[in-house]
């Protein structure tokens, strides 16, 4: 099996899509989403992509358009085989056609910039999932727990019936 290019990715059906950039699809993609991958130097096309899952699979099936005529494969069969890996697979597929996308120049500072966002998730990831392991964490747990226990028991002694005759 040979390697696929780092600007393409596998759905689960086992399709190759090979993501490629130029000026007109950037202006066609901006136009109808509002990403600019043009100028994604600036950091906010991958804000917008790596905050929004829609906007991701959107971005997705607007740059295989052409593939997906080829293949005779629909907009709703493409998105059909999808899944978080695959998704995943596809950023870092779409980092690669940006980067290559890019004026030489600026694509050390957007690899760069790739690179420190990797790391900065990779970082979060782990510190989140050290905090939610300790004890802290479940101390909150169990003081929360406390206060909706005393809430409901306060709820429940007045919704009780008086025997008063």
């Amino acid at each position: 099996m040979s390697a696929i290019p780092k600007n393409a990715f596998v759905d689960l059906a086992g399709r190759v899509w090979l993501l490629k950039l130029n000026c007109g699809l950037a202006t066609r993609i901006h136009d109808a989403l509002g990403v600019d991958l043009a100028n994604a130097h600036n950091g906010q096309a991958f804000r917008q992509l790596g905050s929004d899952t829609l906007l991701l699979i959107k971005t997705l099936t607007a740059l295989i358009e052409p593939q997906l005529a080829e293949q005779k494969v629909s907009p709703e069969a493409f998105v059909e085989e999808l899944d978080d890996v695959v998704l995943e697979q596809a950023s870092d597929a779409l980092a690669a056609m940006i980067v290559l996308f890019t004026r030489p120049a600026i694509r050390p500072v957007l690899e760069a910039m790739i690179t420190k966002g990797t790391e900065g998730r990779k970082a979060a990831v782990d510190l989140a999932t050290e905090k939610l392991s300790g004890p802290a964490a479940k101390a909150m747990i169990d003081r929360q727990l406390a206060t909706l226990g005393q809430k409901m028991d306060a709820a429940l002694a007045e919704a009780a019936p008086t025997n008063e005759t």
